[in-house]
């Protein structure tokens, strides 16, 4: 039978999932900032041999967080555009949750998410496993060393790595036509259209103090209106358009 969890009940079922896992674990996180105790709990799994699986969508990564994934022995990582699931799965239960594997994400943000144990509830453990190999076989895998420069399915043309700087992320100045304006959604300023960076420059520094991808901003990225807080990174045009 199914199981509710909810904020730190659901935070340290996701941990014993991590780190309960004996034989494989996949993950389905759109956005991931790896507090120090799954990085903990991944390195124990990893220790024991555990297939580990970690599917993202956002291509934007810090040093630091390219730095833990490299801890991480049998870590495969791969990167599929529009996951919007967020599931933690082992080979004895499976999470299906708010929550993204995100630091901000357990200490800040109201979470739920349902659980289901093999034993329990086979059936629906295994339908969820069953999308979760779905989107894996969808997906494109990803190496780790590339990850913080951006490299995903999207874009076709490769960041050389000696020229990476904070222009690296896509900040770059450059001349387009007005076709291909998109707007800041916290500050309305006019940058190139791009759903995956929909903040200037000065905007995006002071965003990625926290890392929040609900925060609600002021504009929309599409046409440059007024959104009232419907914009976020994660969503950043209004539903209208």
């Amino acid at each position: 039978m199914a199981k509710f969890l909810r904020n730190k009940g659901l935070v340290q079922k996701i941990t014993d999932v991590i780190e309960e896992a004996n034989k494989e674990l996949l993950i389905l996180s759109p956005y991931y900032y790896i507090s120090k105790e799954h990085l903990d709990g991944l390195k124990e799994a990893s220790s024991k041999g555990v297939r580990i699986v970690l599917i993202y969508s956002k291509a934007e990564l810090k040093q630091q967080e390219v730095n833990k994934l490299s801890q991480i022995r049998n870590l495969e990582v791969r990167y599929i555009e529009n996951l919007h699931a967020k599931c933690y799965l082992n080979e004895d239960e499976a999470i299906i949750s708010t929550m993204n594997l995100h630091e901000f994400s357990i200490n800040h943000n109201f979470e739920m998410g349902v659980l289901f144990g093999v034993k329990q509830d086979e059936d629906n453990y295994n339908k969820v496993k069953a999308e979760i190999e779905r989107i894996y076989k969808r997906s494109e895998r990803r190496r780790i060393q590339d990850l913080q420069y951006g490299i995903v399915e999207t874009i076709t043309e490769r960041i050389n790595p000696k020229k990476y700087t904070e222009k690296a992320l896509g900040f770059v100045e450059r001349k387009f036509d007005k076709k291909h304006y998109g707007y800041c959604i916290r500050t309305g300023k006019p940058i190139p259209f791009n759903i995956s960076k929909p903040l200037s420059l000065e905007a995006y520094q002071a965003w990625a103090q926290y890392h929040n991808y609900d925060y609600p901003e002021q504009f929309c990225h599409f046409s440059g209106e007024s959104s009232h807080g419907e914009t976020c990174m994660e969503y950043p045009v209004m539903r209208k358009n």
